[in-house]
């Protein structure tokens, strides 16, 4: 009877008294890259840990310790310089000292590699490390995926997820073995078994809001999110609410530590009800007060340990001068260190983002001296990126240059710059050897792995081949080689200005590079018909000879060609060789022809004319033999070339314009002193498995060539060589597998010359099946 009377008192004691209300606080960073003290970063300042500690101080003093949460949301351990002596862990010490209770990983706890970081999260000194979708090799979970705490008599569960995207900005080899699943899919894994242990539910990210939000709309049951950095003021905060049973609010942190949100929950009976305020503690505030002794100590402390790390990695000591600071700004950073990143790698073309580092902010507001010393660099560099090559074909070279220029506005910092070999700086756009960028041309790009790896949405580095990571050094400098070593760029620029200090450091590196092009081998068909030709049959015109003529052969078309800044130099072999068939006569005796030209191109004084295209002297000659069975004796032509060579413009190639030189050689009779002036261009243009290819030629010779020797008469007629000649010729490529194409196609030839006024041609329709194949080495 007491018993039930004790329990109807406690029924109206409840029911005209109100629910116990609790505060808990939250207090959270994020992205702070491992900022020690204060220092001018991005538009602002960083806060000092030392700042964050003493602020976080007070707060557990008004609130006590029981009822707070100290949380961070990844990027905690890199990527300032300061902290890569100790890997991180004077950032984890201080952590511990102030107390926080977890954090999630983001990219830049693996900057030191899985197994410093695996043990980091071993010791149970530190906070927990929290990552629920990082899984090892074996498909289980490599950290811990939630936590257990209890704070204002709440037991809050803690899990912590991060963005599969972390793997584009830390090198493979630092994350060997990891893999980083869904966000999703792995909060549903743990969610329910959280949900059993907790009266509250936190979900750390390391993503952004948008990403946030939508994990609340999914999982109502969470009960604050808290993410990365983003543009929105850390007081701000946005609530979604499922239903009038759940409501979850989504908190962002301020990166580098600069301002700390200090959220208070309002707790009911054991469940957060609401928020009563957001707080945003300015860390660079006069309130903020750090004892001097100790700030005195663990700058000693930290500046030891950051001695010994560069004696260590260079042999100099932090304040070393090794560079020349004249009047360097961003641009000529970037000009050395991708002229260095082209040296060392042996490649074509430098790709680096423009976060890569800041020079002109940080010099702004360091001390004014006349030199930069290895501090300086390392303070410069934000990152520290690792050499990547990789083989990446013009096409997407051209969509990341696209992709890069539409990024460039004032509120967008997502482009990159371009640095290539033997670019002559002349012509409008880029250009890789003096030639703009060819899009079925395959380039060797060194970037660094954070682009490699797509970074910034720059997938066009994924369908790159032949990725390689590690370099030895050789006598021909250093190459790629799958047993060599990682080359950080920050490290490798510093060491490559320490072995050319008081040097004039080159802003470019330019190495002749040699092209071997098969451009066709084949076998084809052709049936040609002539008009005209009884009025050129005597004058040893080949396409014009002989009745309707079918001819099976094969042939071989090649080119070799060697580019550098100021110097081009190309080699032509072409040759044909098969068997003819004269009217109704069966095939017959063998037919052949051959050409072997070489052209020198001076594209150091070329001269823009309009838009993209420009000019440059060019020289050429080219030896030319011919036999056919229905003709007389093989013929040989030479001829010299000299004039206008143009830039590669639209799809056209190859475009000369010049003066021309011919001796004939036919038999025993030769004749000099035929000059002229001829045109040529190549036209080439693909989609997909399909490609046009066409090539066209004109040569008018305007003087009488004078016989040298001769055993035979000529007629008068053939006194006159004055002549003129077209040939066109277009053929269709379908490729049907690698480097195979079916190649049906027509070449027209006009003629009119040698005394005669009328026109004579020859078309002939050619069908043949073709291989194709490039090769490039230096």
């Amino acid at each position: 009877m007491k018993t039930i009377f004790f329990c109807i008192c406690l029924l109206l004691y409840g029911a005209h008294h109100p629910a116990i209300t609790q505060s808990l606080h939250i207090v959270a960073t994020g992205d702070t890259k491992g900022y020690l003290f204060e220092e001018n970063v991005e538009f602002g300042k960083s806060g000092g840990i030392l700042e964050r500690q003493a602020a976080i101080n007070q707060l557990q003093s008004a609130y006590g310790r029981q009822n707070m949460l100290l949380f961070d949301t990844g990027d905690a351990l890199g990527y300032y310089y300061l902290t890569t002596a100790s890997h991180g862990r004077i950032v984890l010490d201080k952590m511990r000292d102030i107390g926080y209770d977890a954090m999630v990983v983001g990219n830049h706890e693996f900057d030191f590699g899985k197994d410093v970081l695996k043990a980091y999260v071993d010791d149970p000194s530190y906070p927990s490390i929290l990552g629920a979708n990082v899984l090892g090799a074996d498909s289980l979970p490599y950290l811990q995926p939630y936590k257990i705490v209890e704070k204002a008599g709440l037991r809050v569960g803690i899990i912590g997820v991060t963005d599969p995207a972390i793997t584009q900005s830390v090198l493979e080899e630092k994350m060997a073995g990891i893999i980083i699943a869904d966000p999703s899919a792995a909060i549903r894994v743990y969610i329910d078994e959280v949900r059993e242990q907790s009266d509250a539910i936190v979900l750390l990210t390391h993503l952004s809001e948008e990403e946030n939000n939508d994990f609340a709309r999914e999982f109502p049951e969470i009960n604050v999110i808290i993410g990365k950095s983003s543009y929105i003021a850390p007081d701000r905060f946005s609530s979604v609410r499922v239903s009038d049973r759940f409501e979850t609010f989504v908190f962002s942190v301020d990166k580098f530590g600069r301002n700390i949100p200090h959220i208070t929950m309002e707790v009911q009976d054991r469940k957060i009800h609401d928020v009563q305020s957001v707080e945003v503690i300015e860390l660079a505030s006069e309130t903020i007060y750090v004892d001097p002794a100790m700030q005195a100590a663990f700058e000693e402390e930290v500046e030891l340990a950051y001695a010994e790390h560069c004696e260590t990695a260079y042999g100099l000591g932090p304040s070393s001068s090794i560079l020349k600071k004249n009047w360097m700004g961003n641009k000529d950073l970037r000009d050395y260190m991708m002229a260095m990143m082209l040296f060392k790698a042996n490649a074509e073309i430098a790709v680096i983002n423009d976060r890569f580092f800041d020079f002109d902010n940080y010099i702004a507001n360091a001390v004014q001296t006349d030199t930069l010393t290895v501090r300086d660099f390392e303070r410069i560099f934000w990152i520290e990126n690792d050499i990547v090559t990789l083989r990446i074909k013009g096409e997407d070279i051209l969509k990341i240059i696209k992709r890069s220029d539409e990024s460039r506005t004032k509120y967008n910092d997502r482009f990159v710059h371009l640095k290539a070999v033997n670019s002559t700086g002349k012509t409008d756009g880029f250009n890789v050897h003096g030639r703009a960028v060819l899009a079925d041309q395959f380039y060797t790009v060194v970037t660094s792995n954070f682009l490699a790896n797509g970074g910034d949405g720059y997938n066009e580095f994924l369908r790159g081949t032949r990725k390689q990571e590690h370099f030895a050094l050789t006598k021909d400098g250093w190459r790629q080689q799958a047993e060599g070593k990682l080359l950080p760029i920050r490290k490798t620029f510093i060491e490559y200005l320490i072995e050319n200090k008081d040097r004039n450091i080159p802003r470019r590196f330019d190495h002749p590079v040699w092209f071997m092009t098969m451009r066709k081998i084949g076998f084809q068909a052709e049936n040609k018909t002539k008009k005209n030709d009884a009025l050129y049959k005597d004058y040893s015109i080949n396409e014009l000879q002989g009745e309707e003529k079918v001819a099976v052969s094969s042939s071989l078309d090649m080119k070799l060609t060697r580019w550098t800044r100021d110097l081009i130099i190309e080699n032509y072999i072409k040759s044909e060789y098969g068997r003819i068939k004269l009217g109704n006569d069966p095939y017959r005796e063998s037919d052949d022809n051959w050409s072997v030209e070489s052209l020198v191109a001076l594209p150091l004084i070329e001269q823009p004319i309009v838009s993209s295209v420009a000019v440059y002297p060019y020289a050429a000659s080219k030896f030319q033999s011919e036999f056919t069975a229905d003709q007389g004796p093989r013929k040989k032509d030479l001829y010299i070339h000299t004039g206008a060579a143009f830039s590669d413009f639209w799809n056209f190639s190859e475009n000369r314009v010049g003066l021309v030189h011919l001796t004939r050689i036919e038999g025993n009779e030769r004749r000099i002193g035929n000059f002229g002036v001829g045109v040529h261009s190549l036209f080439s243009n693909t989609r997909g498995n399909y490609g046009n290819f066409s090539e066209f030629e004109f040569i008018y010779f305007f003087t009488k060539a004078k016989k040298k020797k001769s055993v035979a008469e000529a007629d008068s007629a053939s006194s006159n060589t004055r002549s003129l000649r077209f040939n066109w010729s277009s053929l269709i490529a379908i490729e049907r597998f690698k480097n195979f194409y079916f190649n049906p196609g027509v070449n027209f030839f006009a003629y009119k010359g040698y005394g005669r006024d009328k026109w004579a041609y020859s078309v002939a329709l050619q069908f043949g099946l073709v291989f194709t194949a490039g090769w490039k080495f230096w």
